[in-house]
């Protein structure tokens, strides 16, 4: 505690070696956080180049009609199946309807 005393009521100045060090942590902070932000730039850049790709494909569109039976109850589904190309990988979504028939 003295010696920081000491050093902020003294009139002298700080070495060169402290001064190049204090600039130097200076260049590494400003370096990292100029690569995070070039970082951040490009996941968002390609995350909204997915998307854009996402909603540009036309869905394909498929309609029928399910049924499933158990003992006396029958139920019927209409089925539309939608089906997107995102890149090599293929996304499928549907809708269904379905009504109880006795």
């Amino acid at each position: 505690m003295k010696k920081i005393r000491s050093k902020l009521q003294s009139r002298q100045g700080e070495t060169i070696s402290e001064v190049l060090i204090a600039l130097l942590i200076a260049a590494l902070a400003l370096t990292i956080l100029a690569s995070m932000i070039s970082a951040s730039s490009n996941i968002v850049v390609t995350s909204r180049r997915v998307l854009e790709n996402y909603y540009s494909a036309a869905p394909e569109a498929t309609s029928g009609k399910a049924t499933v039976a158990c003992e006396d109850v029958s139920i019927s589904f209409d089925v539309s199946l939608y089906k997107n190309r995102l890149g090599n990988k293929e996304v499928f979504s549907y809708v269904m309807k379905g009504e109880a028939e006795p």
